[in-house]
């Protein structure tokens, strides 16, 4: 596995930033040596600072294919395992379902007055 290129899972949180929204892998980053059965010994990209890292928070690199590229054609270009990114998506609103290309909507509720005016007789 040494020379080999790897994301590494680093879950440090930016201040100001929503982890939601934020990668939490960085890569490419280079394995230099095994250390054990599964420690590895890694380069970092950032600062380049040489880390012991278990296996479990590292992930095979894959360069990121765009339209109509091959994989060949990327270069560094390249995204975290699909296993790290969440994958859900907006469910479609309650409110309305699409039907070929015309929205349906649901019927909007009656307002009522307040359970509290209910014992007053209102005349004009």
């Amino acid at each position: 596995m040494a020379g080999e290129k790897v994301w590494v899972y680093c879950p440090a949180q930016k201040k100001g930033v929503s982890p939601k929204l934020t990668s939490q892998w960085v890569g490419p980053c280079e394995v230099l040596e095994q250390l054990s059965d599964v420690v590895y010994r890694v380069k970092m990209s950032i600062r380049g600072w040489i880390v012991g890292l278990h296996q479990d928070r590292m992930a095979p690199y894959q360069p990121l294919a765009r339209n109509g590229e091959s994989t060949s054609q990327l270069g560094s270009t390249a995204a975290p395992p699909t296993s790290a990114i969440s994958s859900s998506k907006a469910n479609p609103t309650t409110r309305g379902e699409e039907q070929g290309s015309v929205t349906v909507r649901a019927p909007r509720r009656q307002k009522q007055l307040p359970h509290c005016y209910m014992d007053y007789v209102l005349s004009s």
